[in-house]
């Protein structure tokens, strides 16, 4: 006789989640109605391996069974249509005429459309097709704009091709890429349909009909027609379409699946179950019709022929998500809850973001519960049934219900592990992760007076020390459940999620690894070693996960975010705006999505495209759209226009620092004199933060009060910057502050002070324009051999300065008569014409950011 682990198709194990897996499995293939005995001894197995499960204190070692089914993909060799052709035709034409006389040779090329499309084999073969297209023609230029007009007036009366077909024209033709063209010389609605060929992802197929021997345009027409009534829900047009392409062909299996639908919206449910039914006939490979006849199986209380339908749709794709919710929903019909239950929740793993189904399972799930509260209500102390009731509480979500059922259970009986262990998951639910860490802790005390393992209590024990952000103890308690079963899926994801807070990314990917090893299925595996990867710069491998994880969740919009970032830090900008729409499609945030869709398509350089985004932000009252667009029109070059925009963000968002620098940015690079009153304003606006904006402030206000003439502002300015800098103060910094403040000494004609600021800055390696202000400063103080020295130099750095060199001159004249003259003859005093304006010439404002985007996050 087989062991339960033989009838679930396990090998002895501890994990849970493992057994019902393996028993939602066997439900596919097991049929209640045929074989009552062996549903009988599957479930007593199932109830048997839980059973044992919880009280196993070592599991075995298990190799991880990978089951795979071969797979051949048959490829049909198209044979040439050589019958078709006129050996060497077109190429015997382009030889036979002048290069110039091109109509002849498109002649010759439509004569051989014109053969193709009369054909139905050929004219669906994609082979043919491009068999003609690469013929020399493709060689001539002036040829091309010709032929496919020729090709264009040419489908407009003979259009019914495959989507293929349309596909390997388009990419030859390029018709996609001139819709305006198209436009003006051809009717609207024939470019519409031209487009929707190309680009749809569904098509109505043409291999079933073309050896049939019938009338294909006609029968191509009466599906295309039902096809877009039932779209439009002319149920009457499409009706008698459907009825006329039956005539001239009853067994395609497109045709058939037409019916079905038009049947099931017209109220007529045997002739859509007779349409289905000879589908499966004609086309068993297509499982399409299995699961609509299944579905009005259902719906018709055939339970027998659903049930068989959906099992069949399993064996052959076992995630099947209509297939697994109609085969839960025909366990209800046989009022099994548990089995329907324990599908649901399979289909839930599977497809987490499917509502219906988390819809089914919270009324299969208030039904279990109805039912075991009676039995309480008969049984007040029984504690298995006070039990089931919280378990039932848990799985609706009802947390603090199922707090109060276990709460109830400590009246009569003391609790065990696995009643506390529900309790502390319960507790952790309704965040109150403290209490829950002391509810689990008595768990596992009671688990060891047990003889219980406690694998499940130390793997939730794990969760809820990385809520409270514990990762380090996380893997404490994960290591010892993995010690257990190293096999274990969901412990290994919670270790790689501990190992990603710790930033141990290499450690995080290798445990994502296995857990993917486990279940290559489970995409939240894949989501996790992304992030890993991507901490690790590792763009291209982060990318591939995250390309997984929207494969099998497409509405997941973080997803899509993340493979966006991944595609923006890999410089693919195309790419990362598509994932960036996709989020925005569903419902990520939208400031987020225009933020890094400006950003993205300002380093693609579509200038235009980015202003549209930041307007889109602008529209949110996101203050960071005010941002962008300056720095966009900046890039191009537009300074007035940006000037303008981030004026107006700054009225906008007075308290937004980041505007506010910009626009007295744009100011200061200006200079003009009328705005003095507003440059202040702004810069006592960012004087209020004690941080970079300070630092910034205080170091671009020194040559603006400079400049302005306000030389006590100056001094004050500096005095700040130098006390707030400190000892951590830039090199570069101290220069230009000591350069600045030495000119305004100068010119309160504090000409000593002037000195010593000049020279501290000469000697830290500063020299443009230095020299002079120094030789001016030592001059005013009667100190003309320095103030000659130091002349001499702007000289040698400025050799085509004429007042220099007079300057030098009058000095050198000054100093031979006082050495003659000594101290008896007072010297005449040399004036010389010093720059008004140093900021813009020694300092170019800077310290503000190119584009104020953060690509690396």
């Amino acid at each position: 006789m087989m062991s339960i682990w033989e009838l679930l198709g396990l090998t002895p194990t501890l994990e849970t989640n493992i057994i019902k897996r393996a028993y939602a499995q066997k439900l596919k293939i097991v049929h209640l109605e045929d074989d009552p005995a062996a549903f009988q001894l599957l479930r007593e197995a199932y109830d048997q391996a839980i059973k044992e499960a919880k009280y196993i204190k070592e599991a075995t070692e298990q190799e991880p069974s990978v089951s795979s089914k071969d797979t051949r993909i048959v490829h049909e060799i198209v044979k040439p249509f050589a019958s078709l052709y006129e050996a060497g035709s077109i190429t015997a034409a382009m030889e036979s005429v002048r290069q110039s006389d091109v109509h002849v040779i498109a002649d010759a090329f439509m004569k051989q459309v014109e053969r193709i499309y009369e054909n139905p084999a050929a004219r669906t073969n994609t082979e043919v097709w491009k068999e003609l297209l690469d013929d020399e023609l493709g060689w001539q230029l002036s040829l091309k704009p010709i032929v496919s007009r020729r090709m264009l007036d040419f489908l407009t009366e003979h259009h019914h091709l495959p989507k293929t077909i349309w596909v390997v024209l388009n990419d030859y033709f390029l018709w996609t890429e001139q819709e305006r063209e198209l436009c003006e010389h051809y009717d609207e609605r024939f470019v519409d349909y031209l487009f929707m060929e190309v680009n749809k992802a569904w098509e109505l197929r043409y291999e079933f009909v073309v050896s049939a021997g019938i009338d294909l345009d006609r029968f191509i027409d009466f599906r295309a027609e039902a096809h877009h009534a039932l779209i439009r829900d002319d149920l009457e047009y499409a009706g008698s379409c459907l009825a006329a392409a039956q005539e001239l062909y009853q067994d395609d299996p497109d045709l058939l699946r037409l019916i079905g639908n038009y049947s099931i919206r017209a109220g007529y449910p045997a002739q859509a179950l007779d349409a289905y039914n000879r589908l499966i006939e004609v086309y068993p490979a297509d499982i399409d019709g299995f699961i609509h006849r299944g579905a009005i199986s259902l719906q018709m209380g055939n339970l027998k022929q659903a049930f068989a339908d959906y099992q069949y749709i399993l064996t052959r794709e076992p995630n099947h998500l209509q297939a697994m919710n109609g085969l839960a929903r025909c366990y209800l019909g046989y009022d099994q809850l548990s089995e329907a239950k324990l599908l649901l929740e399979q289909t839930i793993e599977q497809h987490p973001f499917d509502l219906d189904s988390r819809i089914r399972l919270y009324e299969v799930n208030n039904r279990l519960a109805e039912s075991i509260r009676q039995e309480v209500i008969a049984s007040p102390q029984d504690a298995k049934l006070h039990m089931s009731l919280a378990q039932s509480y848990y799985d609706m979500e009802q947390y603090e219900a199922c707090c109060e059922a276990i709460e109830s259970i400590r009246r009569f009986i003391e609790l065990d592990s696995e009643m506390y262990l529900l309790w502390g998951r319960a507790l952790y639910q309704r965040d109150l992760a403290e209490v829950s860490l002391e509810v689990l802790n008595q768990a596992w005390t009671a688990a060891q007076s047990e003889g219980a393992n406690g694998f499940d209590i130390f793997v939730t024990l794990g969760t809820v020390l990385l809520k409270l952000d514990q990762p380090a103890d996380t893997i404490h308690y994960v290591s010892l459940a993995l010690e257990m079963n190293p096999y274990a899926a969901s412990a290994l994801s919670l270790m790689a999620h501990a190992r990603l807070k710790l930033e141990q990314w290499t450690e995080g990917i290798e445990c994502a690894d296995r857990a993917i090893e486990m279940e290559p299925a489970q995409w939240m595996h894949y989501s996790l070693r992304g992030l890993c990867h991507y901490e690790l710069g590792n763009y291209r491998e982060a990318c591939e996960d995250h390309a997984v994880v929207v494969e099998h969740e497409y509405d997941f919009n973080q997803a899509w975010f993340r493979k966006g970032f991944c595609h923006l830090q890999m410089k693919e900008y195309d790419q990362a705006i598509q994932c960036f729409e996709e989020a925005l499609a569903w419902e990520y945030d939208e400031s987020v999505i225009y933020y890094y869709c400006a950003g993205t398509l300002c380093l693609k350089g579509d200038y235009e495209a980015a202003l549209a985004a930041t307007r889109k932000l602008q529209e949110l009252n996101d203050s960071d759209g005010y941002v962008l667009e300056g720095d966009i029109y900046r890039m191009m070059g537009e300074e007035a226009k940006a000037k303008e925009v981030y004026m107006e963000g700054t009225e906008q968002f007075p308290d937004h620092l980041d505007i506010t620098q910009m626009a007295l940015y744009m100011m200061l690079k200006e200079g003009n004199p009328q705005e003095q009153k507003q440059v202040i304003d702004y810069m006592t606006r960012l004087a209020q933060d004690d941080g970079e904006y300070y630092h910034w402030v205080l170091l671009e206000s020194i040559p603006y009060f400079l400049n302005m003439n306000m030389w006590r502002d100056v001094l004050i300015m500096a005095k700040a910057f130098m006390e707030w800098q400190g000892e951590e103060i830039e090199d570069d910094d101290a220069i230009k502050v000591w350069f600045y403040s030495g000119i305004a000494h100068y010119h309160l004609r504090l000409f000593q002070e002037s000195i010593e600021d000049l020279e501290r800055a000469y000697r830290m390696g500063y020299r443009e324009e230095i020299s002079i202000y120094l030789s001016a400063a030592y001059f005013k103080t009667g100190q003309l051999a320095n103030a000659l020295s130091y002349a001499e130099e702007a000289c040698r750095e400025e050799p085509d300065h004429t007042e220099y060199a007079s300057y030098v001159q009058e000095l050198r004249q000054q100093n031979k008569k006082s050495s003659w003259l000594g101290w008896f003859k007072k010297s005449t005093p040399v004036e010389i014409s010093l720059p008004d304006k140093i900021c813009l010439k020694h300092q170019a404002i800077g310290g503000v950011p190119k584009l104020h985007f953060i690509v690396q996050d």
